[in-house]
């Protein structure tokens, strides 16, 4: 059985209010959500909880979830409360103001690759996480709300700006 399959099965026992299944639809689902906020939010604890939201969305809203959508459902709706924090976040802050990631040492190779990713557009930098995060190039098309031709050229010209970013280094 494929993983669609096992998730269709168990949203079929959520809707019956089977505990155990929702239990174990969230630990299937739980880590590629929460990649999915946190390529939006770039805050684990973000991240989180709209995970948290996500999954009381569904128990609210079992019974209207297509078993063979399940997946895709969460997705969406994880990502709608991602834009929706982000808004939220851009209305309470003023537009001059920089959020500074938390100051943690990493190695010089993950904070180059961080360094490039970061000063790349918004789009390209999402498409780029979704895939190395392991969503199909149809889940990520998805989405980011576009057909997977458009992806692709997207993902080129990513590709391509992420090995110029990355080689500048820190240098603008």
């Amino acid at each position: 059985m494929d993983r669609k399959e096992k998730l269709g099965k168990l949203m079929a026992a959520v809707s019956r209010y089977d505990r155990a299944a929702f239990a174990e639809l969230m630990s299937l689902t739980r880590d590629k959500l929460t990649r999915t906020a946190y390529a939006y939010l770039r805050d684990g604890m973000l991240a989180e909880d709209c995970v948290n939201e996500t999954y009381a969305a569904l128990a609210a809203h079992c019974l209207s979830v297509a078993p063979d959508r399940v997946e895709a459902w969460l997705r969406t709706v994880a990502v709608n409360k991602a834009l929706n924090v982000l808004k939220k976040r851009r209305r309470e802050l003023p537009l001059t103001e920089e959020i500074a990631p938390p100051a943690v040492p990493e190695a010089e190779e993950r904070a180059a690759v961080r360094s490039a990713l970061e000063r790349m557009p918004e789009r390209e930098r999402l498409a780029l996480l979704y895939r190395a995060n392991g969503y199909t190039l149809e889940e990520t098309a998805s989405a980011m709300k576009c057909s997977v031709k458009k992806l692709r050229g997207l993902l080129g010209k990513a590709r391509a700006r992420f090995v110029t970013l990355y080689g500048e280094g820190g240098d603008e």
